[in-house]
Parts: structure tokens; C-alpha cells; sequence
């Protein structure tokens, strides 16, 4: 693991040299030869962020810190490949197809150097054939967004996390996508080389890595390390976290199973209220639990880091996970109206004013740890290609990422932890009184139907009622009776 920490160490500080070598190319400098030093840019630093995924992954023993891990993983590589390659119609923006077509023209050129650039389309086509070979399913891109973006429906994130388990699988995939990631570095280099014969050579660049930056955020993580009560509140939180999301999980099953039952008995698909109210504070419960048990994850990874392209690589996360969570809770901007949040005031009981009071200091605290720049960032950290441009934002998140102010991430996390923890218990309180207002109603309609019943009865036992209708009024209202009633009632 020392050596991958070191290999990931050398192949980020070499990730600015080419952006800066990108921006000191003139038009002297061939076309293809100006694509390759965005090509090892990008290259490498997916490398660099599958390689920090890796072996954070294989460090842990915990069940839900692996699979969260492993969710990241395939989500990373999914991210690369878009940015290399790209889906659908992006596809001939990339920076790939705009190689192959350089490459396409150079070839098709009547020239005596023609012949030069053959045995570099040959090998950029096997490379496309491999890379093809791998393409990612629309199921592959739906894990992606539910890695990055959670869901409305958290039992489908839930599902996502526990079919997310074979290590074997995930290495076998990542190995194949490094290997055609390392073809590419190599490609990269053979164009260099061509164009070199030919006299055509890249500028110096003339890059700066802010190593104070890195220096600070990784004397900050060690000194958190050394905190002797760390490590286990951070192993207690995952395991916590894990603990509470498996038994909300189980719960909302359950509510979703008995709900699709009741519509079988009728034949139809039935929309109860109080069953909607239930699943919308369940997922609530289930995002806190989400999110506290995948910042502890991502908390350990950071302290354990070998490299100091490890710290930023793994803070970002904290970001993507934070923002994320707010954007179901309160959400930013016009989503507000539709956050999990806003919907809790309408099914506080009106009696229940300690519980509105709480609702509202809570809604006060989320908005206050929004912060302006939330959404652009989380999507600059998760975006490796930009979706309106197409351009590579490798050198942005880089340049982001070596900002001492990153470690402002730490404090932000925190305190969204604390108001997650008190939301959990303010949902678990409010199920409470949802529930014994529940059943004070339920036994209250239980009185009166009793009531209607007796009626009955006494009705039955009047003396112009025939005998034979009489008994058959007992007889059913003695087998209804036990069934209707509850022993409270």
C-alpha cells in the first residue's frame, strides 16, 4: 500500500504540469500534438482518484465501509470513462474523438509524413475497441447517480449498497480499466515521439503546486489521527450509521410490502396517507443514517491517507455527501419547495407545539450551513467533464482541491453531522406522537363503532323482532366484534 501511496503522490504532481503545458500551447504546436497533454492530464487524474479509492477500500474490515467505497468506485470509473470517451451524442466531443479525427485527417493527408501517423491510428483504434468493450449500462449510470445524488426513494440507494459487495468483481473491472488507461499514457507518449521526429515538440509549462496547502491538510489529518478517542468514535459512527439505516430499511419495506398487499385484497393500487406520511419520514431516517455512517467512512479514509494527494482527493467527498444530504433535506434555490423538509410542517399534529417549535430551529440551522458556492462545487468535485461544454475540469477540481479553505470541509461537515443527529431524533419523537395520536383515533372510532353496535343489539332484542332474525344478528355481531376491536378499546 506505501508504494500505491507513493505512485499516487508522483502522478498528481505531475497532473498541473500538463494543464500548465496546455495553456503554453501556441498554434505552432500541431493539433495532435496539443491533444496529449490534456490526454495524460486527464488520464492520470483518474488514476489518482481510483487509486485513493482503492486503497482506502482494501484498508477497512467494516462491512458498509467497503461497499461504500466500492459504490465509488465503479462510480469513478464510470466518471473517468465519460470524460475519456463520453456517452451517446458527447461522445464526438471528447477529447478522444477529437484525437481520432486529427488522427483521421493526418492519414487521409497526401503528404510523404502520412505514412508517419499509420501505426498510431492502428493503435488508437484497438484502444477504442477496448474501451467500447466496457461501456457502461444505463444500470451502471443509475448506480452512478444514486452513489453521487442519494434518492427521493432511499431504498433504492439502500439496494445499491447491499448488491455492492463483491470485491473480486470491482478489482476485476478496475484492473481492465487501468490497463486501457495505461495504454492511453502510452499512446500519449508515442504521439509525442512521432511528432518529434518530425521536429514538432510540446513547450515547457510552467506549473505551481501550492504544497503549503497540502502540507496544512495533511498536518491537520495526521493530528486528528492522533486523537486517542478517534478511532473508535469513528468506527462506533459507521457501525452505528449502518446499524439504524438497516433498521429503517426493514421497517420501510415493510410499510411498502403490508401497502401493496392491502392493494392486491381490493385489486387496485390504493394511496393510504398515513402509510405516505411513514415512508417520507423513514427516508428522512434513512438519509441521516446514510450520511453519518458515510462521513465516518470518509472521515477514517482521511486520517488513514499515505499521501498528501490522498487528503484533498478524499475531502471533496466530504462535499459531494454533504451537499447532497442538504439537497434532499432543505434543498437550494427553486428545489426548496420540494425538500424532505418542507413537507414536515403539514403533518406535525397542531397540538404539538414543541415539536413545530423544534421543526422550525432545525429548518433555521440547515439553511444557515447552506453556503453560496455548495452546488457548483459539489458538481465541479463530481463532474470530471463539463456537461454544457465538454470540456475537461480536471485542472479546476485540482486547482480547487490544493486551496487551504478545503479544510473549511471538515468544520461544514461537522456541523451538519450534529443537526443530522438531532433531526433523527426529532423524526423518531414525531413517529411517536403519530403513532398514539393513531391510536387514540383508532380507539376512539373503535367506541363509537361499539357504540353502533349495541345499538344493534338492543334493537335485536325487541320484542317484535322475529326469533330466527334475532339470533342471526347475535350470531354475526359476536363473530365481527372480536375482530374489530382491540383489547384498549
Amino acid at each position: 500500500m506505501l508504494n500505491a501511496a507513493v505512485a499516487t503522490q508522483e502522478l498528481f504532481t505531475t497532473i498541473l504540469e500538463d494543464a500548465s503545458v496546455i495553456e503554453a500551447c501556441g498554434d505552432s504546436v500541431p493539433s495532435l500534438l496539443r491533444y496529449v497533454p490534456e490526454l495524460r492530464m486527464d488520464v492520470k487524474f483518474i488514476l489518482v482518484d481510483l487509486q485513493t479509492i482503492v486503497r482506502a477500500c482494501f484498508v477497512t474490515e467494516k462491512a458498509y465501509e467497503k461497499r461504500y467505497h466500492l459504490k465509488n468506485l465503479y462510480a469513478g470509473m464510470l466518471e473517468g470513462y465519460k470524460l475519456l470517451f463520453g456517452f451517446g451524442n458527447m461522445r464526438r466531443r471528447t477529447i478522444w474523438a477529437r484525437i481520432g479525427e486529427e488522427l483521421q485527417r493526418l492519414n487521409q493527408d497526401n503528404s510523404d509524413i502520412a505514412s508517419a501517423f499509420e501505426p498510431l491510428k492502428l493503435k488508437y483504434d484497438e484502444i477504442s475497441q477496448q474501451l467500447l468493450a466496457i461501456e457502461a449500462t444505463n444500470t451502471d449510470r443509475d448506480d452512478r447517480n444514486l452513489t453521487y445524488h442519494y434518492d427521493d426513494d432511499l431504498l433504492l440507494v439502500y439496494r445499491l449498497t447491499l448488491r455492492t459487495d463483491s470485491e473480486e468483481k470491482a478489482s476485476l473491472k478496475y484492473i481492465e480499466f487501468v490497463k486501457i488507461l495505461g495504454a492511453m499514457l502510452q499512446f500519449g507518449n508515442q504521439i509525442e515521439l512521432t511528432e518529434a521526429v518530425l521536429g514538432h515538440t510540446l513547450p515547457q509549462g510552467n506549473a505551481h503546486h501550492d504544497d503549503f496547502a497540502l502540507n496544512v491538510v495533511k498536518i491537520v489529518a495526521e493530528t486528528l489521527g492522533k486523537h486517542p478517542q478517534l478511532p473508535d468514535v469513528l468506527s462506533e459512527a459507521v457501525d452505528k450509521g449502518a446499524s439504524q439505516l438497516d433498521s429503517f430499511a426493514k421497517y420501510k419495506k415493510n410499510v411498502v410490502t403490508f401497502e401493496e398487499r392491502v392493494g392486491e385484497i381490493i385489486n387496485n393500487e390504493i394511496e393510504i396517507p398515513e402509510f405516505d406520511v411513514i415512508k417520507a419520514l423513514l427516508d428522512i431516517q434513512m438519509l441521516v443514517s446514510f450520511m453519518m455512517a458515510d462521513m465516518a467512512a470518509i472521515l477514517r479514509g482521511f486520517v488513514g491517507a499515505g499521501s498528501k494527494a490522498e487528503y484533498p482527493l478524499i475531502l471533496r467527498r466530504m462535499t459531494i455527501s454533504r451537499v447532497s444530504t442538504l439537497s434532499h433535506l432543505i434543498g437550494y434555490g427553486n428545489d426548496e419547495a420540494d425538500s424532505m423538509w418542507s413537507g414536515i410542517f403539514s403533518v406535525i399534529p397542531k397540538d404539538s407545539y414543541g415539536l413545530q417549535e423544534e421543526a422550525e430551529k432545525i429548518e433555521l440551522v440547515l439553511k444557515g450551513i447552506r453556503k453560496p458556492d455548495d452546488c457548483d462545487r459539489r458538481a465541479l468535485y463530481v463532474h470530471l467533464i463539463a456537461n454544457k461544454t465538454y470540456d475537461s475540469n480536471v485542472s479546476a477540481i485540482v486547482h480547487k482541491m490544493e486551496d487551504v479553505t478545503l479544510l473549511s470541509e471538515l468544520q461544514d461537515s461537522q456541523e451538519i453531522i450534529k443537526i443530522c443527529g438531532r433531526i433523527s431524533q426529532f423524526v423518531a419523537k414525531l413517529m411517536t406522537v403519530l403513532s398514539e395520536n393513531a391510536r387514540k383515533s383508532r380507539i376512539k372510532s373503535e367506541q363509537k363503532l361499539k357504540k353502533q353496535m349495541n345499538d344493534i343489539r338492543k334493537m335485536a332484542d325487541r320484542p317484535n323482532v322475529p326469533k330466527v332474525l334475532r339470533d342471526t344478528i347475535r350470531k354475526h355481531l359476536d363473530e365481527i366484534e372480536p375482530l374489530m376491536f382491540s383489547e384498549d378499546s
